[in-house]
């Protein structure tokens, strides 16, 4: 059965653009369009739709009210919302019904990638098999609060940076540790940071949500990290190597911060299944290594999921945005989702092999990594540019060691 798109914006022209981008699918997705939030409620009822893409800037029902509307009568739908540049901030602060922002103009093929991608990845994430997986995992653990209240914070019309401080320091423990690492090697500052405002405007307000997810999620799975030895070090350095290849390809600032977070995140799943399993898990790794495979094919074959498949359901659950989810639920298998530009999925894919084949990872539970060559050609990467980033990325690395 075709997927439903349904494309909103109080422009026709811009519909009729919107459709033409995405005419290559019209044999797998039948596209429906509305020229008001109320015009695209009405034919949501009574329907399936799979993905709504709207405007943010309406007359009478604007795309964030739009958007929060369809998460109470239609839950199961993705949700997009793309912005002008001009608009981008305020979209990313007022749509938090939006499981992805896009900014306009949007290209034919990167428009069809990044749905196609967002209905691959929901589809994965909403499996019978890997919800049966699921369930029977104890260990899966809630954000931190202090996140919750961030995140909350944020969307205030009266949020200030001083706030930031005040919630983050309703946690000393975590607050401790964020400066600890803000202080490391890896960012590379000139001075000492003392308070969490002063790291907010030297790092960025992202980057510190970022840091808080990891020191909850490393911090609670203490113990695990002694059956995964390494798994900290090894996302530290994919982190930076995927923040250094979105730089050198120009990306935004969400794309980098993206790209970062998902470095630090996409291996939480094996420290999950170290939880559940401990040495047990230690097997697996053997299995593989003596297989000649990659780790998360024979997670799957033993286990029925890999620690992609379920570190991108936990996150699902906190509701962190599709772009993040993607690049930890698909840095294996790029190809399913066919992306087509240099996204932070492409980005930690491509870092996670450099760090575990080439610059890094010396543990004894390093994966074998594989490069995705055809995918990586498809969005403009060649042998050179591989290079490029070795390169780079290792210059990058031999700094932070040498501090």
């Amino acid at each position: 059965m075709n997927r439903r798109i349904l494309l909103v914006d109080d422009d026709a022209a811009i519909l009729r653009e919107l459709e033409g981008h995405l005419a290559s699918k019209r044999d797998e997705w039948d596209v429906v369009t509305a020229e008001s939030g109320e015009e695209a409620l009405d034919k949501l009822e009574g329907h399936t739709t799979d993905l709504i893409l709207s405007d943010t800037r309406m007359p009478e029902m604007d795309g964030p009210m739009l958007l929060d509307r369809v998460s109470e009568v239609s839950p199961s739908t993705i949700r997009f919302l793309m912005a002008s540049v001009r608009d981008a901030d305020m979209a990313i602060r007022l749509g938090s019904a939006a499981h992805r922002f896009l900014v306009k103009p949007l290209g034919a093929n990167d428009l069809t990638s990044t749905i196609n991608a967002a209905l691959e990845l929901h589809e994965m994430l909403d499996s019978e098999s890997l919800r049966e997986v699921v369930t029977t995992i104890r260990s899966l653990v809630s954000p931190p609060s202090i996140y919750s209240e961030l995140v909350d914070a944020v969307r205030q019309p009266t949020f200030n940076m001083d706030d930031v401080g005040r919630i983050v320091m309703k946690d000393p423990a975590i607050a401790s540790r964020v400066l600890q690492i803000v202080n490391s090697s890896f960012f590379s500052l000139s001075r000492d940071i003392t308070n969490i405002n002063e790291a907010v405007g030297l790092v960025g307000l992202q980057m510190i949500k970022s840091l808080i997810l990891s020191v909850h999620i490393f911090t609670t799975f203490s113990e695990a990290m002694q059956v995964v030895v390494g798994v900290w070090d090894h996302s530290m350095r994919t982190a930076c190597i995927a923040k250094t290849i979105m730089k050198m390809e120009r990306a935004s600032s969400v794309d980098v911060d993206t790209a970062f977070t998902a470095g630090l995140l996409h291996d939480v799943g094996k420290l999950i299944f170290a939880t559940e399993l401990g040495d047990r898990y230690l097997k697996v790794f053997e299995r593989a290594r003596m297989d000649g495979q990659p780790l998360h094919v024979v997670e799957r074959r033993v286990m029925q999921a890999s620690h992609s498949d379920v570190g991108a359901y936990m996150f699902g659950m906190w509701g962190l945005p599709d772009s993040l989810l993607e690049a930890v639920a698909f840095h294996h298998e790029p190809r399913r989702v066919g992306t087509t530009w240099i996204s932070p999925l492409i980005a930690v894919h491509i870092a996670d092999y450099l760090d575990h084949s080439e610059l890094g990872d010396e543990s004894a539970l390093a994966e074998q990594a594989n490069l995705d060559l055809q995918q990586l050609e498809t969005c403009g990467i060649d042998s050179e540019r591989l290079e490029q980033y070795k390169e780079a990325c290792r210059q990058a690395l031999s700094e932070q060691a040498a501090q």
